[in-house]
């Protein structure tokens, strides 16, 4: 028997009084958006896991900021769109590099070896390999 409670999401009902508004009602206790990207969205843009872009937050290589969450109210942790920017066009993982020559991960990693170009940060430190694009530009 499986005792677990449904999540239930609140749905507009005509045939039941006061649930038409619902919707309104959020949007008005919403607070105004904080205009920053949460980790999570982070992470997705730079195709790296979670734990990664944490690193690359702590250690300072992307700049972030705290604000406050503005539907569940507490702090979050964000990066600004143009932060996001500036480390793009900086920097490059090894992962999105292999992908964007379409070449085998290993093979760029070998090459950028070869080539004595090493990573802007420590791998073990950040959990992934990031270039900086002008290094890599010549290959």
């Amino acid at each position: 028997m499986d005792f677990r409670a449904e999540k239930v999401q609140p749905q507009s009902n005509p045939s039941i009084p006061g649930t038409k508004h619902l919707e309104e009602i959020a949007d008005l206790l919403r607070l105004p958006d904080h205009g920053g990207l949460s980790l999570r969205e982070i992470s997705k843009r730079l195709t790296a896991n979670d734990r990664v872009v944490r690193r690359l937050v702590d250690l300072g290589h992307l700049a972030s900021e705290i604000a406050i969450n503005p539907v569940k109210r507490c702090e979050q942790q964000i990066v600004r769109e143009e932060a996001l920017a500036d480390f793009v066009r900086e920097f490059v993982s090894l992962y999105v590099l292999a992908k964007e020559r379409r070449e085998n991960i290993g093979a760029v990693k070998r090459v950028l070896t070869h080539l004595g170009i090493d990573p802007a940060f420590p791998p073990e430190d950040v959990g992934a390999r990031f270039y900086r694009r002008r290094d890599v530009s010549v290959i």
